[in-house]
């Protein structure tokens, strides 16, 4: 299980967990051993960045379930989702507009509960 680090964490010796890439170019591959000329490039290519660190005491002591396609997953559904919200709120601000529209059954409650009210109606001054 990967351990992910801060670039002002980093130590030499430490090897990463997964590839650091940058404009779909491998900086640095995984399971490299990093020595200090990498850290001073991480620290430089990415100010604030985060690093994923093998540890290898943790892996030795726990094992690990790779969520690699439950992440996969859940980014699909989410952009399923979202798109299908766009799609909704699409159609409803087609149908904003009132002009064309039968609103008899809106106003249906509201003409019962006047007629069944007990109370006095206000009138204007």
């Amino acid at each position: 299980m990967p351990v992910i680090l801060q670039n002002n964490e980093l130590d030499i010796g430490m090897r990463l967990a997964k590839p650091v890439i940058r404009d779909r170019t491998v900086l640095l591959p995984s399971g490299k051993e990093l020595n200090e000329a990498d850290i001073d490039t991480l620290r430089r290519s990415f100010p604030r960045g985060s690093i994923h660190i093998l540890d290898p005491v943790l892996d030795d002591l726990v094992c690990f379930q790779d969520v690699t396609r439950d992440r996969k997953v859940a980014a699909t559904t989410r952009r399923r989702l979202l798109r299908a919200m766009s799609g909704v709120r699409e159609k409803f601000s087609s149908r904003v507009a009132l002009g064309g529209m039968d609103l008899r059954g809106v106003h249906e409650p509201w003409r019962s509960s006047r007629s069944t009210s007990t109370t006095t109606p206000m009138r204007r001054p």
